[in-house]
């Protein structure tokens, strides 16, 4: 969609690139796994729930979800324990591990466990039900905004990079790891 030439305009892939920084660097790096996941500073409640919100904009799930999730994966991290697990491949650990249902990483009680801290929060919990949500409203946002190019590069080829952005930090360094650190 994103290359056809009526989805086309260099203002677009400028947003592109901006959104993409944006939501993978600021909101899924830093917000969610940084802030969130490892509690690695403080920040303003204000800029925390901006950060996060702006995480939520990459589309990876809730915050409750997507800290309880990660921190099963350093918990238990290339082992049956890790959602993501290298061990079982690199295609497996970089997406295929999200296109099936284990009731191990998906049991909303095990994932409220590892992300505790968060659950009680209204503003957490409601991005977390409504992330879906706020994603359609962001892209109608953009429809209003610059048309069709703004949305076939700001919401679905952004989406895609910043997916494999993100996964690509997980397979790469873990299957890096796995291979320079074994017997």
């Amino acid at each position: 969609l994103a290359l056809l030439p009526q989805a086309f305009s260099w203002s677009a892939v400028l947003l592109m690139i901006f959104l993409h920084w944006l939501t993978a660097s600021i909101g899924i790096c830093l917000g969610y796994h940084r802030y969130l996941t490892h509690r690695g500073f403080d920040l303003p409640r204000w800029l925390a729930y901006t950060v996060v919100f702006i995480g939520t904009l990459a589309y990876q799930n809730g915050p409750i979800k997507w800290v309880g999730q990660h921190r099963m994966h350093h918990a238990g991290s290339d082992t049956d324990d890790d959602p993501h697990n290298v061990v079982k491949g690199l295609l497996w650990s970089h997406w295929s591990w999200m296109l099936f249902r284990h009731t191990k990483f998906d049991d909303t009680e095990r994932i409220e466990t590892f992300a505790k801290d968060l659950v009680s929060d209204p503003f957490y919990q409601f991005l977390d039900k409504y992330f879906i949500v706020i994603q359609f409203i962001f892209g109608f946002i953009l429809l209003g905004i610059g048309g069709l190019p703004f949305v076939a590069w700001g919401i679905f080829l952004r989406l895609v990079l910043v997916y494999h952005s993100t996964w690509f930090v997980n397979s790469a360094s873990h299957m890096f790891c796995l291979l320079y650190t074994s017997p």
